[in-house]
């Protein structure tokens, strides 16, 4: 196969890695060096596939008239070869993509990694649990995570939407809530998704999950969270 058709296999390797959902999230944290060896990689069994393909094509009658259509409109050798490579490093994902959900393999992806904020994360998105996040300032947020954080480094953003919000004490670091987002969610009166905020991990000092239950236990808060939070939290994701 000549050196210039390489970049066919190489590039439905590219292909598989970036639609295939349980490879994409792991694909997105790769520099260019390891993505463009893990693409090769990739490329091999597709490589060989789509030889095969082409080799029992061209083995049945209307195989070769289609071989002699393609020789026409230009004699490049193992061109078939490498476009049935690219062909399957598209269909093959799409395939795949069918027999499961982009969140399952998000989740497997997560699960695979050893960043611990994105398990937390994805645990209280599937748990349907509020998560408490501190930030640097001090500031702090309590509420549902809408969309968890990309895997790509550079989209490292978590959006929320808040029920609560407060901040820590500067020298004790108790936590004081002052504002009810919850409350006002349930007048009616304002579309919640003008609430919802985004945050840069790198701001954010600590997080965990939020169990308003656990948290009366330990001390009465200034702004109670709101007590159906079952109920608030399928208003939220089914609007």
């Amino acid at each position: 196969m000549p050196w210039n058709l390489l970049l066919l296999p190489l590039l439905a390797g590219y292909c598989g890695l970036h639609i295939c959902h349980f490879f994409r999230f792991r694909a997105q944290k790769q520099d260019g060096h390891r993505l463009l060896f893990e693409s090769a990689l990739a490329g091999i069994p597709l490589l060989i596939l789509g030889r095969l393909t082409t080799h029992w094509i061209v083995s049945e009658s209307w195989g070769r008239l289609v071989e002699r259509a393609v020789v026409e409109m230009g004699d490049v050798p193992f061109i078939g070869t490498g476009m049935a490579a690219l062909l399957f490093g598209i269909a093959l994902p799409l395939f795949a993509n069918a027999l499961t959900s982009t969140e399952r393999a998000k989740w497997w992806a997560i699960k695979a990694t050893d960043n611990g904020f994105l398990r937390l994360a994805h645990t209280a998105l599937r748990r349907e649990m509020p998560i408490s996040l501190t930030l640097k300032t001090r500031k702090v947020y309590i509420g549902y995570v809408v969309q968890t954080p990309n895997l790509r480094l550079a989209e490292q953003y978590i959006h929320v939407l808040p029920l609560v919000s407060g901040y820590r004490e500067s020298t004790t670091l108790e936590l004081k809530l002052t504002a009810d987002y919850a409350k006002v969610y349930a007048t009616g009166k304002v579309n919640v998704d003008d609430f919802s905020i985004t945050i840069p991990l790198a701001s954010i000092d600590s997080a965990n999950l939020f169990d308003p239950n656990a948290y009366e236990l330990f001390l009465e808060p200034a702004v109670p969270p709101p007590d159906d939070q079952d109920d608030l939290f399928s208003t939220v994701m089914g609007r």
